[in-house]
């Protein structure tokens, strides 16, 4: 009898041991659909950021294209036709470093063309952290090179994509 015991005490763990080892297979592959299903809604997320990214991208280039056409039909028109084409002219270098006598009508420095709208411009001078604006009458000039504009001094030459001239200063 005691044999048959042990035989059925040694089955009843086998038998333990087995559901023990499939619960536990169980709930690691519960675990790995679950960081599947994660992965997935990740991809899937990204994917769709990724889209909304592209469409804001096609829209902008879009806005700016018909921008530019109805500038192209004010110019046509002749209306404003000089503030049209200086504004054009100036949205090319939107965001880039130009050249500006923006405080000595002789020396031209350094500024990033930030804002150019239907009636000024304005350019940020950033070792100063100061934003200058200027109307667009103010401007005497724009010099423009095929490989950029080459101003100043033979020790201390600078080289700008344009160089923007406005009106000195006059005080009185």
């Amino acid at each position: 009898m005691l044999e048959a015991y042990e035989d059925w005490l040694a089955r009843a763990k086998a038998e333990a041991l087995k559901k023990q080892k499939a619960a536990q297979a169980k709930a690691e592959a519960f675990k790995k659909m679950k960081a599947a299903q994660a992965q997935a809604q990740a991809l899937k997320k990204k994917k769709v950021a990724q889209a909304k990214a592209d469409a804001l991208k096609k829209q902008k280039a879009a806005q700016a294209r018909a921008e530019e056409s109805v500038e192209y039909v004010e110019v046509a028109a002749g209306g404003q036709s000089n503030h049209v084409k200086l504004l054009r002219l100036l949205k090319r270098y939107k965001g880039k470093a130009i050249g500006i006598n923006y405080d000595n009508s002789a020396e031209i420095k350094e500024a990033e063309l930030i804002e150019a709208n239907e009636e000024f411009f304005s350019v940020m001078v950033k070792e100063k952290k100061i934003q200058y604006s200027y109307p667009l009458n103010t401007i005497l000039t724009i010099v423009e090179g095929e490989q950029g504009v080459e101003t100043g001094e033979k020790d201390e030459k600078a080289k700008f994509d344009a160089v923007i001239k406005v009106y000195p200063l006059v005080l009185f």
